[in-house]
């Protein structure tokens, strides 16, 4: 009985870590989704069309290198940024399902402790003369 309350309790520190891990990565996701949000209004209402203006703008062809080399980056920050999203959102998905799988593999080992429990308080019930009963 010692040995299923260590376990149980074990399977319990499992649990809320698989839990606390969970949560954060939702507070990561949302906070992400946030900031896509912000950037994809700010592109919408500056008309899509600045980084292309920007590079019109050039004044020499070493200018324009370097804005190109700059709107590159602009756009490669943006696509790792949409990976880093879709990643977190994978990550939301497995730490549930790993919190159900503990869950689910706890919830035998805890119906196992409560028959032993109950089986045990039954016994000593009629030990003690209650006839099984463990009321008085």
């Amino acid at each position: 009985m010692e040995d299923t309350k260590a376990k149980l309790d074990a399977k319990k520190a499992e649990v809320q870590d698989v839990e606390n891990e969970f949560s954060q990565a939702r507070i990561n996701a949302s906070n992400q989704y946030e900031s896509m949000k912000v950037r994809i209004k700010y592109m919408y209402e500056s008309g899509g069309n600045q980084l292309f203006e920007v590079l019109m703008e050039s004044e020499n062809m070493g200018d324009f290198l370097n804005k190109a080399e700059y709107v590159s980056q602009i756009s490669e920050y943006d696509r790792n940024e949409l990976i880093r999203y879709q990643d977190t959102v994978e990550e939301i998905e497995e730490k549930e399902e790993e919190t159900q799988a503990e869950y689910k593999e706890l919830n035998p080992e805890f119906e196992k402790g409560n028959e032993k429990i109950w089986r045990n308080l039954w016994i000593r019930s009629i030990k003690s003369g209650r006839n099984g009963t463990l009321l008085n």
